[in-house]
């Protein structure tokens, strides 16, 4: 069983295709359409090769079926991310981020030096994911 795009996804899949292993990608169909996108190289290639595609939304679903996947490959399942984030939003509502930073703060830096935590109001979230 794989998941999402990344490149782990993509060599888990060929592995699996290589040992004749069968395979099941979760979040299968997601598309960009972007062709410079390493993720959407890796969703193509893993959903071609995959035994089960678990597909999110109907959206999804058609864009198998415009690539010529058989339905009886196919199976709508929910979006995971959204029902984790309704499963869990009223705990997300109730966290200060203040709390979240503290909890999470390594406690030196890479010198030694101690981390002190001075809450100032503003924040930033950055998430980065490509290499």
């Amino acid at each position: 069983m794989v998941v999402g795009d990344v490149n782990a996804t993509l060599a888990c899949s060929v592995t699996a295709r290589k040992e004749n292993i069968r395979c099941c990608h979760i979040e299968a169909g997601l598309r960009s359409g972007d062709m410079t996108m390493p993720e959407e190289i890796n969703r193509i290639v893993t959903d071609r090769i995959s035994d089960l595609l678990l597909a999110p939304d109907e959206i999804s679903v058609r864009n198998l079926f415009s690539e010529g996947v058989p339905d009886n490959k196919i199976v709508m399942t929910g979006n995971i991310m959204i029902d984790t984030l309704d499963y869990f939003i009223g705990t997300i509502n109730s966290l200060s981020k203040e709390d979240i930073i503290r909890k999470n703060l390594a406690d030196r830096d890479h010198t030694g030096h101690d981390f002190v935590f001075e809450p100032t109001g503003k924040f930033a979230l950055v998430t980065l994911h490509r290499p």
